[in-house]
């Protein structure tokens, strides 16, 4: 007999991906709302912020996209999802 999803589970999913998606926005524009109080309470240039927010970002996607896409093969989405949502 397949296992059936309850009638809510759908609108659940649809509410968790879009609150997922909030945090990845707001996470990710956070660093660009305090540019200048980082810059200069870590005493940073220009160029170093641009390393930071533009090419460190870029190096540690393009560096643990392949790692964590084999565990979420082996391990389960859900988990790394709510793992990385943890961290």
């Amino acid at each position: 007999m397949p296992k059936t999803n309850p009638s809510w589970y759908p609108a659940y999913v649809l509410t968790v991906l879009g609150l997922v998606s909030i945090l990845h926005y707001y996470d990710r524009n956070l660093i660009t709302i305090l540019v200048e109080p980082m810059k200069r309470d870590l005493h940073l240039s220009d160029s170093d912020f641009g390393l930071l927010t533009g090419t460190g970002f870029v190096l540690m996607y393009s560096i643990l996209a392949i790692p964590i896409a084999r565990l979420a093969d082996r391990q389960g989405r859900a988990r790394i999802l709510a793992a990385t949502l943890a961290v």
